[in-house]
């Protein structure tokens, strides 16, 4: 016997189990701090990873120092040569 007015459909309404990329996928929510998540490595690719000063040689001639050399400390360690003769307290250094 069925009832005129009443939904059956919604009344008996049976819980599925969404796989954990739908899940992901119907709340934005969730999308909002993947995509940075994942843009992450590139973007430490790209532009590197902050290096600190460590040591530096130079020699003055006049007025300005002219730096030869500069150690910076950090992920990726390194020794650099600037070009411009110039050794920035921290510097963004990519492998």
């Amino acid at each position: 016997m069925k009832i005129t007015g009443v939904d059956y459909r919604r009344a008996y309404r049976t819980e599925t189990k969404d796989s954990f990329l739908a899940r992901f996928w119907r709340g934005g929510r969730y999308f909002v701090w993947i995509v940075p998540l994942f843009c992450l490595p590139f973007a430490v690719g790209q532009i590197g990873t902050p290096h600190v000063l460590l040591s530096y040689e130079y020699y003055q001639r006049g007025g300005e120092p002219f730096y030869t050399h500069c150690a910076y400390f950090g992920l990726h360690s390194r020794q650099v040569r600037p070009g411009d003769g110039r050794c920035p307290l921290i510097k963004m250094i990519a492998e």
